[in-house]
């Protein structure tokens, strides 16, 4: 009997293919069907390492509604972009999309000139080795006494372990279930955010879109939601959904108290009229303006119904100075 040959080409890969490969057949027959794409990155590495003219920082994207298309939607990029623009360093800003494949697998990253590229954690160190403050207020951070530095000191604290976790429990996109056990079924919503009754509607369009994927979810009216203690909360689920419940509600309320106490505090250490502006009545814009700034201006791009967003803007001195600060920040960025 003749034997028969492989007219088609593609077939005679594909056999030869499996020949050489370590691929167990069935693996190897589920991927014929459905291949593996991997999309090429928008950034390349070669892009990353190759010389540029002056330092370039590579920050996550940022916020849709920001009005300053230079500013990081993430807190720890926009605070050293403002370092940077505060001190007068003619940099530029580029984003990197996937942050686990930066350097240490954080943001921001500063590429220099000659190529190399650093870390989050290299860059300041950098910056102050390169541009260092002014002699007069280097030891003490910027600020012009002691006692100021101290009060800065203090303040930081506040917006790290406060203003940070808030922003960033806002704007995580992970959804928050209550479970509660048959037959009250699970209660569902799209975020803590979204309990407000401001934002009312978004709740009920989330409700519907989560029941389509939990069976027998239903939505859990804020009125409702809000009778339940925090701990409470947590018990329903414990260490999943309820947990995460729990921290993203307490979380934003700290966030919230601590805007409050930024905005005492921009009343009692910000004077325009007869200071520099500047908190603590530093000459100079110094790294707690940048701080501060970096935290509550990314607050201010919030939902309007947010419980941060709306403290913030209650609090209209620490919004004009933070105003005040992005208004600096961007005329060095223009070489003004």
């Amino acid at each position: 009997m003749e034997s028969k040959s492989t007219s088609n080409p593609a077939a005679a890969a594909t056999t030869a293919q499996k020949s050489s490969s370590w691929i167990p057949e069935p693996i190897s027959r589920f991927y014929s069907k459905f291949p593996l794409v991997v999309l090429p990155q928008e950034t390349t590495e070669a892009s990353r390492t190759q010389k540029v003219g002056k330092p370039v920082l590579w920050v996550s994207p940022p916020h849709p509604s920001d009005t300053s298309k230079w500013a990081s939607s993430d807190p720890a990029c926009l605070r050293v972009q403002l370092l940077f623009l505060l001190r007068g360093v003619d940099v530029g800003f580029r984003e990197w999309v996937n942050r686990d494949a930066a350097p240490d697998g954080t943001l921001p990253a500063l590429q220099l000139p000659t190529g190399e590229l650093l870390s989050a954690s290299e860059i300041r160190q950098w910056l102050d080795r390169e541009h260092p403050l002014p002699e007069d207020v280097k030891e003490l951070n910027g600020m012009p006494t002691q006692d100021a530095h101290t009060t800065a000191l203090a303040y930081s604290h506040l917006v790290l372990q406060k203003l940070y976790p808030a922003y960033m429990a806002a704007t995580a996109e992970e959804s928050t279930s209550i479970h509660l056990p048959w037959p009250l079924n699970t209660f569902t919503f799209g975020s803590i955010e979204d309990l407000s009754p401001a934002n009312s509607n978004n709740s009920a369009k989330s409700s519907s879109s989560s029941s389509t994927t939990t069976k027998g979810g239903i939505h859990l009216p804020p009125i409702i939601f809000n009778l339940f203690p925090d701990q409470l909360l947590y018990g329903f689920n414990a260490g999943t959904r309820g947990a995460h419940a729990y921290e993203v509600k307490k979380a934003i309320k700290d966030g919230v108290e601590g805007v409050a106490a930024l905005g005492e505090f921009a009343r009692t250490h910000v004077d325009e009229v007869r200071g520099s502006g500047w908190f603590l009545g530093a000459v100079r814009p110094s790294p707690l303006d940048a701080l501060i700034a970096s935290h509550v201006h990314l607050m201010l791009q919030l939902d309007p119904s947010s419980h941060l967003r709306r403290a913030a803007e209650k609090e209209t001195e620490l919004v004009e100075y933070v105003q005040r600060v992005m208004r600096s920040a961007e005329e060095k960025l223009r070489g003004e």
